[in-house]
């Protein structure tokens, strides 16, 4: 938990950690140009990572499984999202929410979420690239969020589950030669 009551914190970095049951796994509140790597979160009750009210963080190469939620990002800016396995979440495997622009979300592997694997929510200017989002009943959500960039991504999607839902939206889907952006 990196919170300080009085002034943002900088340069704070969380690795080799592994959390199992507790509220949050990892928590950052007011954290600046912070780092979240190589860690295992995994059974906490809110959510395996979680950053708030904060800016320029990086989220790499952790193991977010069986948590209520995978990856949450709220009211925070100019994140990177990378190469993090987030499956099996109750809810939202990676979820973005409230003013939370101008993130990247690249090279993940969202899957088995009981609800969304990937949920951005009045946020704009999100890169969404190289991510394999698979076997949640939504893969991706845009709601009221503006001027995101789709690109490269595998949404793998049984029966009558939904790939994509884009709700008032604009937003620019790339779609290379490979065809990695089609819906399965």
């Amino acid at each position: 938990y990196a919170y300080n009551t009085t002034t943002s914190l900088t340069n704070i970095t969380v690795e080799n950690l592994t959390t199992t049951d507790w509220f949050y796994g990892i928590f950052y509140q007011d954290v600046d140009n912070g780092i979240i790597a190589n860690n295992i979160a995994n059974s906490n009750t809110n959510a395996g990572i979680d950053v708030d009210l904060s800016t320029n963080n990086t989220i790499i190469n952790n193991t977010v499984n069986s948590n209520n939620n995978g990856i949450i990002i709220y009211k925070s800016t100019n994140h990177t999202i990378l190469n993090n396995t987030v499956n099996s979440n109750t809810q939202y495997g990676i979820f973005l929410i409230t003013d939370s622009s101008n993130t990247i979300i690249k090279n993940n592997t969202v899957s088995s979420n009981s609800a969304y694997g990937i949920y951005i929510s009045s946020s704009s200017s999100i890169n969404l690239t190289d991510n394999t989002v698979d076997s949640n009943p939504y893969g991706l959500s845009l709601h009221f969020s503006d001027n995101n960039n789709i690109y490269n991504n595998l949404f793998i999607i049984f029966g009558v589950r939904v790939g994509l839902m884009l709700l008032p939206v604009t937003f620019t889907v790339l779609c290379p030669d490979k065809g990695k952006c089609l819906l399965f």
